[in-house]
């Protein structure tokens, strides 16, 4: 059973996360796997036209292009369809926006540059920290969020910068 475990994982279709995690197909292993019970049936020149248009009218990996990737799946196959976005091993930051809610709330909102938003409630802190790690951005871009003078610190790679609010 090793031996077979360890032919898929040097074939690319199984990896394993961590040394005491088991074995999990890769994105190579489910594809496999699937063209494995899948008949391949072509479409109709009409059926390809049809789709070709609905998917050239949404947002490409939005969440409508996944609801109309599922829908279309199932109308053609008549199986339940599931089309989910991959995750990203690391996301871009297009936009950061830190709205004032009240005096004790926040929202804090990041635009990804794949698209997604993320949004998160917070309560407002004692002290206020600016964390830059300019490494992850590829090269270096301002964010703003109010005046510098507003934040207690200002961390970047090298290390806190404290300075006093005037």
């Amino acid at each position: 059973m090793r031996n077979i475990l360890a032919e898929l994982e040097a074939a690319g279709l199984l990896t394993h996360p961590h040394t005491s995690a088991g074995r999990v197909p890769t994105d190579a292993g489910y594809r496999f796997f699937v063209e494995s019970i899948a008949d391949a049936v072509p479409l109709p020149a009409v059926e390809q036209l049809m789709i070709r248009h609905q998917f050239g009218q949404v947002e490409f990996a939005s969440e409508h292009w996944f609801r109309l990737a599922a829908t279309t799946l199932a109308g053609l196959t008549r199986a339940a369809g599931i089309a989910t976005p991959a995750k990203p091993h690391a996301a871009h930051i297009r936009r950061i926006d830190l709205v004032s809610v009240n005096e004790r709330m926040a929202s804090l909102i990041l635009v990804l540059r794949e698209g997604a938003i993320k949004q998160a409630a917070m309560a407002s802190a004692v002290e206020r920290h600016l964390v830059v790690d300019a490494s992850k951005f590829g090269k270096v871009k301002a964010v703003r969020f109010s005046h510098i003078s507003e934040f207690d610190s200002v961390i970047t790679e090298e290390g806190p910068a404290l300075h006093k609010r005037t």
